[in-house]
């Protein structure tokens, strides 16, 4: 999904892509030495900055792996998986069924939501796609079902929707609400067009609140939006 989103750009601007792919661009655990310890700590004291910058984009995937395919997965003894094994202190191929599951939907990990705001915080919200979003031919709610626009949650709001986040270490979650209201503050303060497309009705009712804000703002355009049913 992410080749196929970013070949599109390529093809189009004729341009060589770069991409940040958060868990992978980073040093993860177990770091071994001072400068990969340096270097994470670093790009965490700076992550807003790759989601929030108005010369990026933020591709989302908020799918997890399938039920259908984990399964067949856990039933077979010679599917393996290469994870870090701290005894050895190296990469090891692992039955899944020997590993602990985290099947925690995107929309309610922590970190995950903390970047969505992050992302949600330029000026163009089209910046910021949610590219694997299903579509039923038979839903009900077919007509808003490509109404997926998003705009910036106020703190306050934010910081009660982290009670319920799920955090690997649950010590993250003063630092990620710090983080948002801290770029949320900049990021509005020093916004002066604001161009919104796609937003389904509840996505007007977070406008609604978040616009008293943008003190500096001189033009809003809205196109594509729900407000009621």
């Amino acid at each position: 999904q992410i080749v196929n989103h970013t070949g599109l750009y390529g093809a189009a601007f004729e341009a060589d892509i770069w991409i940040f792919y958060d868990y992978s661009s980073l040093f993860q655990y177990e770091r071994t030495n001072s400068h990969e310890e340096r270097s994470f700590r670093k790009a965490m004291n700076n992550m807003h900055l790759m989601y929030a910058h108005e010369c990026t984009l933020t591709f989302r995937i908020e799918t997890l792996t399938p039920e259908h395919v984990w399964e067949t997965m856990m039933a077979d003894e010679e599917a393996v998986v290469r994870v870090y094994d701290a005894g050895s202190k190296t990469l090891k191929e692992k039955p899944l069924k020997l590993l602990e599951a985290n099947r925690t939907p995107y929309l309610q990990r922590g970190w995950c939501m903390a970047e969505i705001e992050w992302s949600s915080l330029r000026g163009v919200n089209a910046q910021h796609q949610h590219i694997d979003r299903p579509k039923d031919p038979k839903s009900e709610t077919q007509k808003s079902d490509h109404l997926n626009g998003r705009v910036p949650m106020i703190p306050e709001n934010f910081r009660q929707q982290m009670e319920q986040a799920k955090f690997t270490h649950r010590s993250d979650a003063e630092a990620v609400i710090y983080l948002q209201q801290k770029i949320f503050r900049e990021k509005v303060i020093e916004c002066q067009h604001l161009v919104l497309e796609g937003l389904p009705a509840q996505e007007i009712l977070a406008l609604a609140h978040a616009l008293p804000h943008y003190e500096n703002l001189k033009s809003l355009t809205v196109t594509r939006f729900q407000c009621g049913e």
